[in-house]
Formats: C-alpha cells, structure tokens, sequence
C-alpha cells in the first residue's frame, strides 16, 4: 500500500524536503533512489497555485508600501522577501497536505526501478555491443 510519504520505488520516506524544494507537485524526486513521482489526483492544485501565487504578489507589494520611510530600492527589496517568506509558508503547508492526504506514485510507470546513486550505472536498452 502506497501513502503519501513513502516512495513507491524503494520504500523509504522522501520527506518534506523533496515535496518543498520541487515547486509543483508533479516535479518530485525520491532523495535516496531519484525516482520521478507525483501525487495522485492533484489536478486541482496547479490552478490554485496561480491564484496563490498572484495573491502573494500583491500582497506583498502593498506590504511593502505600507512600510514608511523606505526609498523605492528598499521597498521593493522589503516586498522580494515577503514574498519569499509568504511562498515558503504556502508551500510547507501543501506539502504537509499532500503528505497526509494523497496517494504518492510512480510517474514513470514503465521504467526500471532506479538503483541508488552509488551503484555502477548499467548500459541502455538496445546498447548492448555487437
């Protein structure tokens, strides 16, 4: 059974880390065996991205207005970190989100299971020598 913090493909938790550093859920790789994965039925979270996203933004430049005595340079700096600081908490809670609530799988169904970053790399199918 697959939840939302053990990879399918070797079985070890992948942490909020990997979920908080991929930007959209569908961009994650497992840490220990590099494995593409994503989380099932998150269609709608793309779509609530942008809005988020846009809300930071302005959010951040009316933030940053509101600061008094700050020449233009150092408002527009003050609203850069806002929006870092208000993206960081969006993006820690949808990756506490998907990790207790969706269904993390394998995106390239298909392939090989990955092999862990130290063992030797093997030759491409259809490479073999002659």
């Amino acid at each position: 059974m697959t939840d939302g913090k053990h990879c399918p493909a070797c079985s070890r938790d992948i942490g909020i880390w990997s979920i908080f550093t991929a930007g959209l859920p569908s961009l994650i790789r497992c840490p220990h065996c590099r494995a593409r994965l994503t989380y099932r039925g998150i269609f709608w979270l793309i779509p609530i991205f942008l809005v988020l996203s846009v809300a930071v933004v302005v959010g951040a430049l009316y933030a940053s207005a509101w600061i008094p005595n700050l020449r233009p340079d150092d408002q527009m700096l003050a609203a850069v970190g806002l929006m870092l600081g208000a993206w960081a908490v969006v993006e820690l809670a949808v990756a506490l989100f998907l990790r207790a609530n969706r269904e993390l799988i394998w995106r390239d169904r298909g392939a090989v299971a990955p092999t862990s970053p130290d063992a030797e790399p093997s030759a491409a199918p259809g490479t073999a020598d002659k």
